[in-house]
């Protein structure tokens, strides 16, 4: 195999391809959406920040989903980002159950944000988006997505989880609990900020659910 200004001369084995990238750690989200073509969610592994100004996501879906077709008509999605105690749900939203796509929401904790895009309850950060470009690449959509308004999961010292609460909020004292003063660090997180500590707090997640755990959605 040859690389450089010659190009490469063969293609490399996606089997190949697929476990060396579910080495490469990253977070889980579930992506919602609901509107004019219908509601739906899917788990997805491929969420990254663009940039913050404006606050910009990028989200990739399989060409063939559903839920792709859905997202880009609606043109408004949530990406929920789950934590190390979502195993179920995030094999719930990626099709382990049996359960299409339109329907995972059913029976699921929720609520709705501004853009209507429903938001999970207990998500560690949940991105209310509008869906701005969508490229195309292989098997994928690539969703470059502007943030409308991020929410952030809260939980106190001991583990108990308050509920969520706009970023957009958290420019003054934040009294979620007495015991819990600390909690006004939060003050001064920026977009960039929270995204950092999210990656520290999925770490444990990355070691249970790995991308290859994850089946593509059909």
């Amino acid at each position: 195999m040859k690389d450089g200004a010659q190009g490469m001369e063969t293609a490399v084995d996606r089997t190949i391809f697929r476990e060396a990238m579910s080495r490469l750690g990253a977070a889980v989200c579930v992506v919602t959406s609901n509107g004019p073509a219908g509601r739906c969610g899917t788990t997805v592994t491929a969420v990254s920040s663009v940039t913050d100004t404006p606050a910009t996501l990028l989200v990739c879906l399989n060409r063939t989903a559903r839920a792709k077709a859905v997202i880009r008509e609606n043109g408004l999605l949530c990406v929920n980002v789950l934590t190390h105690d979502h195993v179920g749900l995030a094999g719930h939203f990626a099709g382990q159950t049996g359960v299409l796509s339109e329907s995972r929401l059913d029976g699921i904790d929720h609520g709705v944000l501004a853009t209507g895009a429903p938001v999970l309850e207990g998500a560690l950060v949940s991105f209310d988006c509008r869906v701005q470009n969508v490229m195309e690449s292989g098997t994928h959509s690539i969703f470059l997505v502007q943030v409308a308004k991020p929410y952030l999961f809260v939980f106190e010292l001991l583990g108990q989880p308050h509920p969520q609460i706009p970023a957009a909020e958290l420019d003054g004292p934040v009294d979620v609990a007495d015991r819990q003063s600390d909690m006004a660090d939060l003050c001064n997180l920026r977009f960039h900020a929270f995204l950092r500590s999210l990656l520290w707090r999925c770490r444990s997640f990355i070691g249970t659910v790995r991308r290859r755990d994850i089946p593509a959605e059909g």
